[in-house]
């Protein structure tokens, strides 16, 4: 019996048991601010079959019992973690929430190929221009670098 795969655009706190089949087109961590040597966090984001994305954070305390599945490039079916709203000034999709893997997350490899291997997001070079120094979303540079040098 194969089990149905919920799509991102979808996802949202109101369900627990989402299955999703995403590819990890970004991983990295963050460091702390402190000079420890362990991360502060891992980001990833996960594109599925239509091309949306959404951002994921592994905390702390769960880098460890992650950091050797994953790996940026490769797809997954990954279950039972936490949806919370995607706020803040450190976003890097624009999908209204994000995930948070627990300590029952989880992460199995898959194949396929319907999954894009990129998920760029071409935005017209107006909303460009109007999008302000302290943009809540993280932006590629290479657009402002392009507007700078062919305006």
């Amino acid at each position: 019996m194969t089990t149905a795969m919920d799509m991102v655009n979808e996802i949202n706190p109101e369900k627990e048991a989402w299955n999703l089949k995403v590819r990890v087109i970004r991983l990295w961590t963050v460091p702390t601010f402190t000079g420890q040597l362990l991360p502060n966090s891992m980001e990833m984001i996960l594109v599925d079959e239509s091309g949306c994305k959404i951002q994921v954070t592994v905390r702390k305390t769960m880098i460890y019992r992650f950091k050797q599945l994953l790996s940026e490039g490769r797809v997954y079916v990954m279950k039972l973690f936490s949806v919370v709203p995607n706020q803040g000034s450190y976003r890097a999709t624009r999908h209204q929430f994000k995930l948070i893997f627990q300590f029952r997350t989880t992460v199995k490899d898959a194949i396929c190929d319907f999954i894009p291997k990129s998920a760029l997001t071409i935005s017209p070079f107006t909303e460009l221009l109007e999008t302000k120094e302290d943009s809540d979303f993280l932006v590629d540079m290479l657009c402002y670098l392009l507007i700078l040098f062919f305006g």
